[in-house]
């Protein structure tokens, strides 16, 4: 094998373990629900979260590795925009997820 492919093959090893996008205190706050929920909702907007699954052609992220951390994303995201609830407006595809934003809580 040659050198590049084995560190690719390590980097992907190591961070398949890994949480890239870390939770932060006021994303924890932010729930994902079904549209139902939010009809006395304030909408505040979209956020589209972004990973790379794919490094040299090599898949460095499962689907549900994937999901998790578009969400830790869209929660930060959410939090910094003072919203506190999520509904998913798409689904995954390639790396990328769009939700809708709303605050809810008073």
């Amino acid at each position: 094998m040659n050198k590049q492919l084995i560190a690719i093959l390590l980097v992907a090893f190591v961070t398949t373990a890994c949480t890239y996008n870390k939770q932060t205190r006021a994303g924890e706050r932010v729930e994902l629900v079904k549209p139902v929920y939010t009809t006395t909702c304030k909408y505040l907007g979209t956020v589209e979260a972004r990973v790379t699954t794919i490094i040299g052609g090599i898949t460095v992220m499962g689907e549900k590795k994937t999901e998790k951390e578009l969400l830790n994303i869209a929660k930060n995201n959410a939090a910094e925009m003072h919203g506190d609830t999520l509904v998913k407006k798409s689904g995954v595809r390639n790396g990328r997820q769009t939700f809708k934003v709303y605050r809810c809580k008073r």
